[in-house]
């Protein structure tokens, strides 16, 4: 289950997805309308502009980039390419990577993280972790960076020292980083500067997130090596990008100052909603991210009596290694997130 169901029920306001609140509709229905002529044409094959626009912003030569139909095509794409007998994850963390494990068949090893410990990865679940990859070896690792659904980054010391027993153990890591600019903090916590340290690295990002655009599925990936940069291309459909995504996506690309700017409002609004839900009694838990994971010992299904107000978040309870209780809502902008604070404290007095 993934967020964003907002065919089977009224939605006005929809927090279940993560996507940037702050880019304006009418910039992208220009650059619609700017590249609406390329629907006529086959798109390029190899995707040369939108790979050449990456390139540039990531400083990542365009022969190592892989582009998809979203992230979550890379993501089948490299379980294939990889074909895993076994696979290890963190939980609780994105769902669509036991979507493609489970696609091939794999053996998924999970290592649980504590809600005590506000769900980081502790030196102790690190140990841990690294005992796992040593004993049972699996083929493929994914982290998330910043974790979904809880929205905390992992520092580039941690993600180090699992590289250093991964690459001994032959383990492949698919590092996601498709949160990462929504953070403002890439330059401390990305390791796109350091992939060419590592011959097991690819790291996973998209355009969905930081410029609201899930419509259009525009996926990107960057690859230690060229063997592997091959080796999953291969699994991917000829022609997956269609013109008009290939177009505005190297449009949006260029567009830094544009980014930097969202992320200022979007801290002042997470830190509105956290404060906001503490307030109201609701534990919250630490998050660097467009996003935050609360949990409420009440039994009431949130999710179900926002639903009333035409306010949608995501319930967490599929999510591995989270009960019920637990949540998950974007940060929107401040007459939404005012709302939803309005509405939640409302059915938190009913009886």
């Amino acid at each position: 289950m993934h967020g964003g169901d907002i065919y089977s029920v009224k939605v006005k306001y929809d927090f279940s997805v993560n996507t940037n609140p702050f880019v304006s509709k009418w910039s992208l229905w220009k650059l619609y309308l700017k590249f609406f002529n390329t629907i006529n044409v086959y798109p390029d094959i190899n995707s040369s502009e939108l790979k050449e626009s990456i390139s540039a912003r990531y400083k990542i030569e365009s022969s190592r980039i892989i582009t998809g139909n979203g992230a979550s095509e890379i993501l089948m794409a490299m379980v294939k390419a990889i074909n895993p007998k076994k696979a290890l994850l963190l939980c609780p963390s994105f769902s669509g990577y036991e979507y493609a494990l489970n696609s091939a068949g794999s053996k998924i090893i999970y290592l649980p993280l504590d809600a005590k410990e506000d769900f980081e990865l502790t030196e102790d679940k690190l140990n841990s972790l690294k005992e796992l990859i040593e004993k049972e070896k699996p083929e493929l690792l994914f982290l998330c960076n910043p974790n979904n659904p809880n929205g905390k980054l992992l520092s580039r010391q941690v993600i180090r020292k699992i590289l250093g027993c991964t690459q001994k153990n032959r383990t492949t890591v698919l590092l996601d980083e498709c949160f990462m600019d929504l953070t403002g903090k890439a330059k401390d916590f990305s390791l796109v500067s350091e992939i060419d340290d590592y011959s097991n690295l690819v790291i996973l990002n998209a355009m969905t997130k930081t410029f609201a655009i899930p419509g259009l599925r525009l996926g990107f990936c960057f690859c230690s090596s060229i063997e592997l940069t091959e080796k999953i291309q291969s699994q991917l459909p000829e022609w997956n990008i269609s013109s008009l995504a290939q177009k505005i996506g190297a449009s949006l690309l260029v567009n830094e100052r544009f980014i930097s700017k969202n992320i200022k409002k979007i801290n002042t609004e997470r830190t509105y909603l956290l404060n906001e839900l503490s307030a109201s009694g609701i534990k919250t838990f630490s998050t660097n991210s467009n996003f935050i994971l609360f949990h409420t010992e009440s039994k009431t299904n949130l999710k179900e009596k926002l639903l009333k107000y035409k306010i949608l978040i995501r319930n967490c309870s599929d999510y591995k290694n989270l009960p019920a209780g637990f949540y998950r809502i974007a940060v929107r902008t401040h007459k939404e997130n005012k709302l939803l604070i309005q509405s939640l404290k409302k059915i938190l007095k009913e009886k």
